[in-house]
């Protein structure tokens, strides 16, 4: 999670990396050769790029690489800032107020404490590759504290394959999630685990990340004004690197560390923001529906923030760093296929380093299309390939009749 990034001084820190970041976005480009920019808008449609790139680069054109993966780099990062942007932190204060308070013939306390039980009974889950694991073989139970009725079932040992004589909704298993339909009794939807995955992109990690905090929130309940945990012991919860996130119950509190992020006393909720090392705190006697949904559209905001800080202090960084590695290995491969073109045809006068400047011209069209383009044709990558190669041909070719 982003907040392992931070430390004591993580804002002089946080600064310092984007000013280092700028500063070698701004080195990469002031090393260019200008004239590296109209060779990548040429290369889409022309030949006018090949014979310069033949002719006049120095070496192997991995500076003219390096731009191009810097640009490319650039664009992703910032359809993930905007990815990021799009999300409303009403509509999910909106979603997440339905789950927690989804009865209106209830109280405020009452739908609390329902939904915290409800909680507190999901077993710890991991999905891995579109698969269900859970700790024991075991078929798990979920149930209404109030009417006492099975709402879920989680079951990854095969033994329970429909919700048919159950009044569970919702039944896991270790490949498909079922549920009842609303409109039609005895009907059943059932959606594979691996397709969710893939259609909503989820993160399996982070998601498994997310399951393994919430799973450790115990029992705890509000009781006019007070919050109070089963015999009153104080819980804390860790997440998989063993780094403290919450604390509940008697002495809860955040001290002066970094860890924890959130505690929830019997009197008060506390959370850390850090970044600016501010405490917010909500009495318990003053907590309320309203009160709640400020909150999470705070958290939501805040989380918004703490992820586009992580875009551009890592990830546009690491984007670009892996993305030149591979696309360096991809240079010499497509240039080795353009020397057994020039081969093939006896161009003698194509050594291999020539071959390698006219190649990275060649596949910009393929890298800018695989890096920016949807991912929603069936063998994309054959067809971005056959492009790459139609390009490479024309490139040795117009530079042999150049000559």
């Amino acid at each position: 999670m982003l907040y392992l990034y931070y430390h004591k001084h993580y804002i002089l820190s946080c600064h310092a990396i984007i000013f280092i970041n700028i500063i070698i976005l701004i080195k990469i480009f002031q090393h260019m050769n200008t004239s590296y920019f109209k060779t990548i808008f040429y290369s889409f449609y022309s030949s006018k790029p090949y014979m310069p790139a033949y002719k006049e680069w120095q070496g192997h054109g991995l500076r003219y690489l390096l731009l191009v993966t810097a640009i490319l780099s650039l664009f992703t990062t910032l359809g993930w800032m905007r990815d990021v942007n799009i999300i409303k932190p009403k509509d999910v204060a909106d979603v997440v107020m339905g789950i927690l308070i989804p009865r209106s013939d209830l109280t405020f306390e009452e739908n609390i404490n329902r939904s915290i039980n409800i909680l507190s009974q999901i077993p710890t889950i991991q999905i891995e590759n579109g698969t269900v694991k859970t700790p024991n073989a075991e078929i798990y139970s979920i149930t209404d504290p109030l009417s006492g009725s099975e709402m879920a079932i989680i079951d990854t040992t095969g033994k329970v394959k429909s919700l048919e004589g159950t009044d569970a909704q919702i039944l896991l298993t270790d490949t498909k999630l079922i549920t009842k339909s609303a409109k039609i009794k005895k009907n059943e939807n059932v959606t594979y685990i691996a397709d969710l995955v893939q259609q909503y992109n989820i993160d399996e990690r982070a998601l498994n990340d997310t399951i393994f905090l919430f799973t450790q929130v115990p029992q705890f309940t509000l009781h006019d004004g007070k919050f109070s945990t089963k015999d009153n012991k104080l819980y804390k919860i860790y997440d998989k690197k063993n780094i403290e996130i919450a604390e509940i119950g008697d002495g809860a509190s955040l001290g002066k560390d970094l860890a924890p992020v959130i505690a929830i006393s019997p009197t008060e909720i506390s959370y850390k923001n850090i970044l600016n090392k501010k405490t917010k705190v909500i009495k318990a006697a003053e907590f309320n529906e309203e009160m709640l949904f400020d909150t999470i559209q705070h958290c939501v905001i805040y989380l918004k923030k703490l992820v586009l800080w992580g875009i551009v202090i890592l990830a546009l960084p690491f984007v670009i760093l892996t993305s030149f590695v591979f696309n360096l290995i991809m240079l010499i491969f497509y240039a080795f296929i353009g020397h057994s073109f020039a081969k093939i045809k006896k161009l003698e006068s194509l050594a291999y380093k020539d071959v390698m400047r006219i190649s990275v011209v060649a596949i910009t069209p393929m890298l800018a299309a695989s890096a920016l383009l949807p991912q929603f044709i069936p063998s994309q990558g054959i067809i971005y390939f056959i492009i790459a190669i139609g390009y490479l041909y024309y490139a040795i070719m117009s530079v042999t009749t150049m000559e």
